[in-house]
């Protein structure tokens, strides 16, 4: 099984650049639609609040149509909360998942200390889905990184290039925990933004294209006897051509998003992606959004003090 999150990714995805302290904290709204198989299958709708000193996310995923009857549930939602390091980094405070399988709810949570290191993890998942996704252990050594949320925040803060001196943009790597698997992510943006057109499911607009790229560490999948490993745990191999419907369009290549800019803010949010998964591709298109300019954050101390 493919986890929503991962989907979602939207749990897809992870990269701190420091963004320029800013008086004003930002909350920016977002809706996106999720199409498989040219089926709207999902709804995803994003709250976040940011600010120079702080973060957090909301987020909810609503299953549409037959997308229903293959999970088992209608909706799944996450959160995440945290603070921002003088050097820009991001440091994890708390994360929260919970949703249905198959019918059956489940619910998940991070919780770390101020060092950044793992305080508590609570995973209530379902037997049988415990059953069939069997991994290794995570090494205590190796339980920190980033919680799946906080990838999302953390691509909000990338920062492009204003002017495009190089066809790509810096490559980097980053360290993701999600509480069952260790994983390197490494991204690769072109610094030129390419226009994306409008569609019915998509804003459009300028956007730069981000190659991603997955290296498990460590929380190996324990095949069953006689079961094969799955095939996010496989090394991809590209598909021929042969034999597929002239007709259906099809995409077989790296998990792809592309970055817009938020107007008026120094924030930036997926505006297309591409998601490889055991089912297909799996399409994600900004459709959605509106951001607001909260109050400053010595006044919103200043409240809460008197």
């Amino acid at each position: 099984m493919t986890r929503p999150l991962n989907v979602l990714v939207f749990s897809v995805i992870c990269f701190v650049v420091a963004v320029p302290a800013s008086a004003l904290s930002q909350r920016i709204e977002a809706t996106y639609d999720i199409i498989w198989k040219g089926m709207l299958v999902s709804t995803a709708e994003t709250s976040a609040e940011l600010s120079s000193g702080s973060y957090s996310l909301s987020a909810e995923m609503r299953m549409r149509g037959l997308a229903k009857l293959f999970v088992g549930g209608d909706k799944t939602t996450f959160s995440a909360r945290g603070l921002v390091g003088s050097d820009g980094d991001l440091q994890p405070q708390e994360y929260r998942s919970q949703g249905k399988w198959k019918g059956h709810a489940y619910q998940e949570s991070l919780t770390y200390n101020p060092d950044g290191k793992l305080a508590g993890l609570v995973k209530d998942w379902p037997e049988k889905w415990q059953q069939e996704n069997a991994r290794v252990p995570v090494p205590e050594a190796l339980q920190n990184g980033y919680d799946p949320a906080s990838m999302f925040v953390a691509l909000m803060r990338r920062q492009f290039p204003a002017n495009a001196g190089t066809a790509v943009f810096e490559p980097a790597v980053y360290k993701v925990f999600d509480g069952d698997t260790v994983v390197n992510w490494s991204v690769k943006c072109a610094a030129a933004p390419v226009t994306l057109k409008k569609t019915k499911h998509s804003m459009g607009g300028e956007a730069h294209e981000c190659v991603f790229s997955r290296e498990l560490l460590a929380g190996h999948r324990i095949a069953a006897p006689g079961q094969k490993a799955k095939k996010q745990d496989r090394p991809r191999k590209r598909r021929s051509g042969r034999g597929r419907s002239v007709r259906a369009k099809s995409y077989d290549g790296p998990m792809k998003v592309w970055m817009g800019r938020v107007q008026n803010t120094e924030y930036w949010l997926p505006v297309k992606a591409f998601v490889p998964s055991e089912k297909g591709t799996v399409q994600m298109y900004l459709k959605d959004l509106e951001s607001f300019a909260s109050a400053p954050e010595r006044l919103a101390l200043n409240r809460s003090s008197r």
